[in-house]
């Protein structure tokens, strides 16, 4: 709560000319925003609307994507990647492309963040079955038997 303390009478002129500034800038935004739509719409086709970008930056990056999954299977479990069309765009901004691997859209989805032209994918989401298929089982069971050796040696 913000207390402000005024000398008597200064009190309506302050208020007054608070409320005129804020109206006449209120205007100025809204002719400006209109003035801005208009030049937008004798643009035409040349405009493209922030979806369209998004779709077009997400089309450029799905190879990437496609790469940054196989690089995650060190089991070579997916045979197939398929895109969903709609793509998203977040309230920060993020472009998020859905997807998922061998045909099962309900069991093995992923999701992939992307800064418009930042060409790296911020996240790669994957669903818990499709991250338990990217598990080097081998590589945890060698750990693990390994961290039980120590603990033995510890004791």
């Amino acid at each position: 709560m913000i207390i402000l303390h005024f000398k008597k009478g200064l009190l309506p002129i302050i208020v007054t000319s608070f409320s005129l500034l804020f109206i006449s800038a209120c205007g100025t935004n809204t002719s400006s925003a209109q003035s801005t739509n208009e030049q937008n719409k004798n643009k035409g086709e040349e405009q493209m609307s922030e979806q369209e970008i998004a779709e077009q930056y997400a089309e450029k990056m799905k190879p990437e994507i496609k790469q940054a999954l196989r690089n995650d299977d060190v089991n070579s479990f997916i045979e197939s990647i398929n895109f969903e069309d709609d793509i998203e765009i977040n309230p920060m901004g993020y472009i998020i492309v859905r997807g998922y691997v061998n045909n099962h859209p309900e069991k093995y989805d992923f999701s992939a963040h992307l800064r418009l032209n930042s060409n790296e994918i911020d996240v790669l989401g994957t669903s818990p079955k499709l991250s338990e298929k990217f598990i080097d089982k081998e590589k945890e069971q060698r750990l693990l038997k390994e961290a039980e050796e120590e603990e033995k040696q510890v004791q």
